[in-house]
């Protein structure tokens, strides 16, 4: 007889319920697809919509929620245009409007994947990424520098 690891029946349970709310919220909401160009740039600072750099605290938390909803999605059937509208909400949060630019957003990318349990090598593969990246190498190493720490 198997026994189980109750630690990790409520770790993928709460990945689950995670994965479902967000989902919920992204079908409720009616948000108009826009087309934006991205530039291969990208900024180590995080800047709130007043312009203000935000604070270290938020930065950790903002990744670690980027770093979570990754986890959470990653598995799942969402696009890559609603991947992309998860981390505009997050980022919405903490008032950064910049967040397609943001080092930061794409380490905690990385973070995401790894802790997902993604291997190194299918990274590249993943279409919610290629969508998002496309082909920005700057983003794509920020992604692997995410995934190496």
């Amino acid at each position: 007889m198997t026994k189980t690891n109750p630690l990790k029946i409520f770790s993928l349970a709460l990945k689950a319920l995670l994965a479902a709310t967000i989902c919920l919220l992204l079908a409720s909401c009616s948000i108009s697809d826009s087309s934006k160009s991205f530039s291969d740039s990208s900024s180590s600072i995080c800047t709130s919509s007043s312009g203000d750099e935000i604070s270290e605290e938020d930065k950790q938390s903002y990744m670690n929620e980027i770093m979570l909803f990754t986890d959470s999605m990653v598995h799942t059937q969402i696009s890559s245009v609603d991947f992309m509208r998860g981390i505009s909400r997050i980022a919405e949060r903490y008032k950064i409007t910049n967040w397609e630019f943001l080092k930061e957003t794409y380490i905690a990318i990385g973070k995401g994947l790894k802790h997902a349990g993604v291997k190194k090598e299918e990274i590249d593969s993943l279409k919610i990424l290629q969508d998002m990246t496309g082909p920005r190498t700057a983003m794509k190493s920020y992604i692997i520098e995410g995934y190496d720490s």
